[in-house]
């Protein structure tokens, strides 16, 4: 059974405010399917506007948008991702965070990874981090992993955890 996206956390890994400005994300950035266009203002919060086909064979675009701002675990930049949704929208999804990591693999290209919600599904399972795992109740559901740890307890699982297999 695969999960319904990538898993999330109530907790982001540091506060907006703890975080650093990483000037070299701004821009835009594209790929023969998606386009990334990030920029932010005085504040380290960034947004993200991600325009992606719907699927491989389909010439329809979508646009998501997501507010994102970066945290630094040792070597690795982090982002906290949130989707940016209307102010009068009372979805859950808006409250949550997802976790990417992003590295330049040169000055012009950007490499971003999503953490796997398999190995966060592990991890909950073997008590490593605090989450629920909920299925849904259809015959073709899917699963969604929320992690409800502490912020500064997801910084140490990512920091011991096999970051090849988490992102």
């Amino acid at each position: 059974m695969s999960s319904c996206g990538p898993p999330q956390s109530i907790h982001p890994l540091s506060g907006p405010r703890d975080s650093v400005i990483d000037k070299r994300l701004l821009g835009a950035w594209g790929n023969r399917r998606d386009t990334l266009k990030i920029g932010f203002s005085d504040t380290p919060v960034m947004v993200f506007s991600w325009t992606t086909y719907k699927n491989e064979k389909s010439s329809e675009t979508e646009e998501i948008s997501l507010t994102a701002f970066v945290t630094k675990i040792g070597r690795d930049n982090m982002l906290n991702l949130r989707f940016q949704t209307p102010t009068d929208s009372t979805s859950i999804e808006q409250e949550h965070y997802m976790f990417g990591k992003y590295k330049f693999l040169t000055a012009n290209t950007l490499r971003i990874w999503i953490m796997d919600d398999a190995e966060v599904e592990r991890a909950i399972d073997f008590g490593l981090l605090r989450g629920e795992v909920t299925v849904g109740k259809e015959l073709f559901s899917s699963k969604n992993v929320l992690i409800t740890d502490t912020s500064q307890n997801i910084v140490a699982f990512i920091q011991q955890a096999r970051t090849r297999a988490l992102f």
